[in-house]
């Protein structure tokens, strides 16, 4: 299929998906070569930093996926989801679950991520909302895209007596099955302590983007 003929095909997918009157949309189907380019924006100077993220399906298997990336500072990292992109994880003998998203997305959809983990020497106990707002038009060095906006707001203490709160807000667009901004901000007690963006710049479908049936 050659360039144009693909980039058809998913400029009319994200139409199709909005234009449905339905404002829902289902779990995508991911497949290997299916990869993304970000690039990350230091909030504190406004500044982009060197260097590239990238993520990338390498296999799809036994209603696994497995995801391999690079940092901005060019190392290797993986990790495995499920089909909906949820992670798992054991910790203390207790089974944990990191969901992402929560099919079908739709504008006033929440769920709950509440979860305990080791952060270095500490324990850390998070309680996570995230919520689904509207429906809104973002432009990124990759483009202009319909997306659902996503905020997710947690609150966290730890063993070592920290305290501290997050805010993660996530643009996705389904025309390129992930968000194509993402936006965190995350407090220790009341002081501010980090604030970054990351932006599409490229990617790349195997096939057009299409939810599951």
């Amino acid at each position: 299929m050659n360039k144009f003929r693909l980039s058809c095909l998913l400029a009319f997918a994200s139409c199709a998906v909005f234009a449905q009157g339905q404002d829902e949309f289902g779990r995508p189907v991911l497949n290997v070569g299916d990869s993304w380019t970000y690039q990350r924006t230091d909030l504190w100077k406004n500044v982009v930093q060197l260097g590239t993220m990238t993520i990338a399906v390498k296999k799809v298997k036994d209603e696994k996926i497995q995801f391999r990336g690079t940092n901005l500072e060019g190392n290797k990292w993986s990790y495995d989801a499920d089909l909906d992109q949820n992670i798992a994880y054991t910790f203390k003998g207790d089974k944990f679950i990191n969901h992402e998203y929560v099919w079908p997305l739709k504008p006033g959809k929440t769920w709950k991520n509440d979860r305990e983990y080791a952060s270095g020497e500490a324990e850390v106990t998070l309680e996570e909302t995230c919520d689904v707002g509207s429906l809104e038009k973002v432009t990124v060095p990759a483009g202009e895209f319909d997306t659902y906006k996503i905020s997710c707001k947690s609150f966290f203490t730890n063993t070592l007596g920290g305290q501290g709160s997050l805010e993660n807000l996530r643009w996705y667009a389904p025309s390129v099955k992930r968000y194509v901004k993402v936006q965190r901000r995350g407090w220790c007690g009341s002081r501010l302590d980090s604030q970054s963006k990351d932006e599409l710049t490229a990617f790349h479908l195997a096939q057009p983007a299409e939810p599951a049936k």
